[in-house]
């Protein structure tokens, strides 16, 4: 995650709850939304389910998720990163 490494640690891993959590606690600008923590959990969960297709019993990926899950994911994505992206300007 950018902000892991603004704030000088190395980010490793791809579960966004932990690398959130992994920062030092400080009072960022602006406010993290409120359901922030919610969104990484919801956007965690996609990541190995939508990737390997033996990650469920019996069908493919494509048969697991589809448009409504898609525009979900696109949805806390982007509320994230536009948060992201506005707490990185207020650090330089």
């Amino acid at each position: 995650m950018g902000l892991n490494l603004a704030c000088g640690q190395q980010a490793w891993g791809h579960t966004l709850t932990r690398l959130w959590n992994a920062l030092p606690s400080q009072h960022w600008q602006p406010e993290p939304p409120a359901d922030l923590e919610d969104r990484l959990r919801l956007l965690d969960g996609f990541y190995i389910p939508t990737r390997y297709p033996d990650s469920y019993p019996e069908g493919t990926p494509g048969e697991h998720f589809g448009r409504l899950q898609s525009e979900q994911a696109l949805l806390h994505a982007g509320v994230v990163t536009s948060w992201v992206r506005a707490a990185l300007a207020q650090r330089r």
